[in-house]
């Protein structure tokens, strides 16, 4: 996540564009984040982040 965040900052493009640039359309990294985004990984790191702001 470190090196994600790292990227992000240092890119003028969006995290979407930086995540179509490096997943395959059909590829394991792409299934690996379709499934996080399933089981609500998404949702818990940004209630994480809100509660620790809170």
């Amino acid at each position: 996540m470190l090196g994600s965040m790292k990227m992000i900052e240092k890119s003028d493009k969006s995290p979407s564009d930086l995540i179509d640039d490096v997943c395959s359309p059909a590829g394991g990294t792409i299934k690996g984040l379709l499934a996080l985004k399933k089981s609500g990984f998404e949702k818990a790191v940004i209630d994480c982040f809100d509660a620790t702001q809170e």
